[in-house]
């Protein structure tokens, strides 16, 4: 009995807290070829002070994760044998209005959303948990077809994106809300009510593919070598029977020295002449390969020098691990050297990955290695990275492909100091996908809301065709007030009263067909 009432006070309290601080909501859309019931929705992540936290979905509440948890059984061939997994994840059509509430001070926080089945994962005794593992086919995740959203969302703002590093396996699409700005106040949400309220710049961001799930598999067969092309597989326990393109050095049949050449090339010019890189912000270093293999790096402003330690190998340079993660330094005794290593190599295993040093540059011509241009263009690069960066797959060639994609501001990576609502495109922006909640065309691009800032007089809200409820919240997302409106032209709003600031307005048609979104200003 002692243990349950303190399961239940760690779970109040975690609903206590969520409820006193700034929250951000996540918001779904369904662009994909599957209904609402067939899309399952989990998080996990950490918060402090509880640590690693899983979240119900149907209140955006945070549990303290434990492996008491573990209750549900997995497929009869998974293994171990015996082993069970947390009923965390909810169907999309069981979530209200779509929507989860982010808390602020969440972090290492990862959004599952998978297709026909929910996923296994499973939680430790010793804390944290284990996911989806793409190289077993008896994991119990095999052949569930899933993808993820990141997040952390700290005193520095929000940073949030999809992925492709492991795989791709459905099209997203992300948009993020927000506000510029610095962090001025006593407290960050002291700044983001600032910002929000009149004195931060308005922020949007969107990336994910435009493709269909379909034209994306074809454009894959029609682009990619015949190396690259074996990475297209389908899971021996699919349950579409149709495939998902993984990250190439994870798939047994992928040549494992397709970026070799490249590299030896690389370690065979600069034992001899200088590497003059640019690296962005940190500006121009120089490298040299010594007689011990180790490429040493010069900053020459103040002599810093970092060091990859060997020649990497083609997966090394794809995974971004072996020679280009390790450092000897202990970052508890040496933290400038060892961030330093591990600076350098990251951006040698982008450059590489990316083809972005040519080495019949041998004099002191910088080379810039977050040029976008010069990506690509001399073979042997990275194609499962070439291809996600195509802007005809990603909107603006935005895409995490790799570990290292983030290096020059390449990946899909949205940051947000004060943001204030985030969509998740399940399927991506292409109009070729079929929406669940199709079966009838709403016009709602007619539907506007003014005066937008209110100027203190009352919104009005024109071009509504169907009866609607309408739902005002607080930047934070607490509901305010909430009223229908039957099928009319134009409706007022009563928002005179409210105090100043941002707000959201939320109309959801009653008949469930289409949900839109206004965010105005009160002042």
């Amino acid at each position: 009995m002692k243990k349950i009432t303190l399961l239940l006070a760690i779970i109040t309290l975690s609903v206590i807290k969520l409820n006193a601080q700034l929250t951000l909501p996540y918001t779904f859309e369904n662009n994909s070829r599957y209904a609402d019931e067939d899309i399952y929705i989990g998080l996990v992540g950490k918060m402090e002070p509880t640590g690693d936290v899983w979240m119900n979905i149907t209140n955006s509440s945070l549990v303290a994760m434990s492996a008491d948890d573990n209750t549900v059984d997995g497929p009869e061939w998974s293994e171990p044998a015996g082993w069970k997994y947390p009923d965390i994840f909810t169907k999309l059509s069981e979530i209200t209005d779509k929507k989860i509430l982010i808390p602020h001070g969440l972090y290492a926080c990862r959004i599952f959303i998978s297709f026909e089945s929910p996923m296994y994962l499973r939680f430790h005794e010793t804390g944290g948990y284990a996911g989806a593992n793409l190289n077993s086919e008896s994991d119990p995740n095999d052949g569930i077809r899933w993808e993820l959203v990141e997040l952390t969302w700290g005193d520095a703002g929000l940073w949030t994106n999809t992925s492709r590093v492991d795989a791709y396996q459905y099209p997203m699409g992300l948009e993020v809300h927000g506000f510029s700005g610095g962090v001025t106040g006593e407290t960050y949400e002291d700044s983001y009510n600032d910002a929000v309220n009149g004195n931060g710049t308005p922020q949007f961001k969107k990336i994910g593919e435009l493709l269909s799930h379909d034209e994306i598999l074809a454009a894959w067969d029609e682009n990619v070598s015949t190396d690259y092309l074996v990475a297209k597989t389908i899971k021996t326990h699919s349950y579409d029977g149709e495939p998902i393109i993984e990250q190439p050095s994870k798939v047994d049949e992928f040549p494992k020295d397709v970026l070799d050449a490249y590299i030896d090339d690389i370690w065979e010019t600069y034992s001899i002449h200088d590497l003059h890189i640019n690296i962005g912000d940190r500006g121009t270093w120089v490298g040299r390969i010594n007689n011990d293999n180790q490429f040493i790096f010069t900053d020459p402003a103040d002599g810093t020098i970092a060091t990859i330690y060997d020649k990497p190998t083609t997966v090394n340079a794809i995974e971004g691990s072996g020679y280009l993660a390790y450092t000897p330094h202990d970052a508890s005794v040496n933290t400038e050297a060892y961030n330093e290593d591990l600076m350098i190599q990251a951006q040698m295993a982008a450059a590489i990955s990316r083809h972005a040093i040519y080495t019949n540059i041998t004099d002191e011509t910088v080379q810039y290695s977050h040029d976008a241009t010069r990506f690509f263009q001399i073979e042997p690069y990275n194609e499962y990275v070439s291809f996600f960066h195509d802007d005809v797959i990603s909107f603006e060639s935005q895409t995490y492909a790799f570990a290292y994609d983030d290096v020059g501001d390449h990946s899909s990576t949205i940051q947000s100091t004060f943001p204030t609502e985030v969509k998740v495109i399940i399927g991506g922006y292409s109009e070729d996908n079929v929406l669940s909640n199709a079966e009838t065309s709403i016009n709602d691009e007619l539907m506007i809301l003014y005066p937008n800032p209110t100027n203190g007089n009352n919104i009005i809200l024109s071009g509504i065709e169907n009866d609607v409820m309408i739902d005002i919240y607080t930047i934070e997302g607490k509901l305010i007030k909430s009223e229908e409106a039957i099928s009319t032209k134009n409706i007022q709003i009563e928002t005179s009263n409210l105090t100043n600031g941002l707000y959201l307005a939320e109309i959801n048609s009653k008949d469930n067909k289409y949900t839109k979104t206004f965010k105005f200003l009160i002042n």
